[in-house]
């Protein structure tokens, strides 16, 4: 029988509280790489803006060598980019709403540590005296927020220059 024994500690999940130059290389590459539409550089130069940015929450999933393999961004919700609106005209921003605006995690470690960043997420956001998490996500990521214990309260066909559908969720965050 031939079974390696070499222990591989699970990956650690945070919260960004300064990124660091390469912390922010490594969320925007992951960035490029798991979403197959093309980003532009100007996409890329807003995301690295937003992640430095103090008022946001950066949720991150790094491996023992601290390489980061996931990362969540959310935004104040009054804060979140206007056209939002545009798109869900049900959209009305509050003061102790947390919208997500992006979440990426490298395939191997989706199942293993998407539920310890959503609740990473959720104990900082609590923290800063957010009272929900929202978002919009495409209709077939509904089921994985649902899991969580999120709302889907309504779907938009016609989400931004896209064709695919878009469900807007809500989580009511709870203190602990």
């Amino acid at each position: 029988m031939n079974e390696s024994t070499e222990f591989r500690p699970l990956p650690s999940v945070g919260v960004l509280v300064k990124p660091t130059p390469a912390e922010v290389a490594q969320i925007v590459a992951l960035e490029s790489e798991t979403f197959n539409w093309e980003v532009s550089n100007e996409d890329m130069k807003e995301l690295a803006d937003t992640v430095q940015q103090s008022e946001n929450i950066v949720g991150v999933i790094r491996t023992a060598d601290q390489e980061i393999v996931g990362y969540l961004v959310a935004v104040p919700a009054i804060k979140a980019d206007k056209s939002i609106v545009e798109n869900d005209s049900g959209f009305k921003p509050s003061e102790l709403d947390l919208y997500i605006e992006t979440f990426a995690i490298a395939s191997k470690y989706r199942l293993i540590q998407t539920s310890s960043l959503i609740q990473t997420l959720a104990t900082e956001a609590a923290l800063r005296g957010f009272k929900k998490l929202v978002a919009h996500v495409p209709e077939n990521h509904v089921r994985l927020y649902t899991a969580f214990g999120a709302q889907a309260l309504r779907t938009i066909t016609k989400w931004y220059d896209s064709d695919e559908p878009h469900v807007y969720i809500e989580y009511t965050i709870t203190s602990s």
